[in-house]
């Protein structure tokens, strides 16, 4: 990455051997977080299998692709949080193409991240990186404000 952006990039974390998880964050609000996600998404398209996932609680997501979705985010944390055991199994059903990126579709309300509890979010993640069969999961870490450590 850093022959993309220069130095400071940091670096990915590689989850038990099965891919990588590239968190982007910033402190401050609405500065290009999910168009630099995005971008990243994109750039690692090109190398490995790469999927886009939005903690925002309201994300310009559907904005940029324009396209309303059947199942969201909501519905993935969902079923996660109450442990269906077929979870990773029905990924296919929370994910959408747009263009050379594939995504989840960020939450449909603000109030369905507001229970999740940053270790929840991290195990979650962590979860979908090992599961997903993706290479690369690209997470947009939204408006985490103090729990964007420990996620």
């Amino acid at each position: 990455m850093a022959s993309y952006g220069g130095e400071g990039w940091g670096e990915s974390v590689s989850i038990a051997g099965r891919g990588k998880l590239l968190g982007v964050y910033s402190p401050l609000g609405r500065c290009g977080k999910t168009a630099l996600a995005l971008t990243l998404a994109q750039i690692w398209k090109q190398e490995e299998k790469t999927l886009l996932i939005s903690l925002e609680d309201c994300s310009g997501l559907g904005e940029l692709t324009g396209e309303k979705h059947e199942e969201c985010l909501s519905d993935l944390l969902y079923g996660y949080r109450h442990g269906e055991d077929n979870c990773w199994e029905k990924l296919g059903a929370f994910v959408y193409a747009w263009g050379n990126v594939d995504y989840i579709p960020p939450v449909r309300y603000p109030e369905d991240l507001e229970g999740v509890r940053a270790g929840e979010l991290a195990e979650f993640l962590e979860d979908l990186t090992a599961e997903s069969g993706y290479g690369v999961i690209v997470a947009d870490l939204g408006q985490s404000g103090r729990q964007a450590a420990e996620i």
